[in-house]
């Protein structure tokens, strides 16, 4: 059987859970609750320049490519999203690489 397939970037209807786990620490776990896919991976693109302000305190602009949030996904202990399929009334679970690629489908959808 095929592993699923993840979802579009512009899917209606599809509540999201972001779920993280920041550091090793296991009391770290939280979770962020979107309305669509789309606010999820932006939510999730959010708290990664977040800790790029912490990070560079002094810097009024930051920059960062599609391979430094990549690896910010890879580093983070544990990262996942619960995706509503209407269809099966069921959370799809995506996993990173999933979710690295809806960050693209994320820039892809800004530029056209």
């Amino acid at each position: 059987m095929a592993p699923p397939a993840r979802p579009p970037i512009n899917a209606q209807n599809t509540h999201t859970i972001l779920l993280l786990q920041p550091n090793e620490n296991r009391q770290s776990r939280t979770f962020y609750d979107f309305t669509t896919v789309k606010a999820a991976v932006s939510g999730l693109t959010e708290i990664f320049q977040e800790i790029l302000r912490k990070l560079n305190p002094g810097k009024k602009e930051l920059s960062y490519t599609m391979a430094d949030i990549h690896r910010y996904v890879d580093s983070v202990p544990d990262l996942s999203m619960l995706v509503f399929d209407a269809r099966t009334s069921q959370y799809q679970p995506l996993t990173k690489q999933m979710i690295k690629g809806l960050l693209q489908d994320l820039v892809n959808a800004g530029q056209r």
